[in-house]
């Protein structure tokens, strides 16, 4: 997760930032196809565990959005 945390527009706080995979753009309305959340912390190390949890909380959301996709796909068909 440290690759994902960055300083963002100059704020002192780090940012979790993860761009948002092709296949599940059409699930977001964002123009710039990333995700973007303050830790609420210039702490990196306090950063970073909280950029943990996030990014495990983020990885359930898309698993589980991919798991519903391959459920339509199949009842499609």
């Amino acid at each position: 997760s440290n690759q994902y945390l960055k300083k963002v527009g100059g704020s002192k706080n780090w940012h979790y930032v993860r761009r948002i995979p092709k296949d599940l753009e059409e699930h977001y309305d964002k123009k710039d196809k990333r995700i973007v959340k303050t830790t609420k912390t210039s702490n990196r190390l306090k950063a970073l565990l909280i950029a943990v949890q996030m990014n495990d909380k983020l990885e359930s959301e898309w698993e589980e959005l991919r798991s519903k996709h391959e459920d339509n796909k199949w009842i499609q068909n």
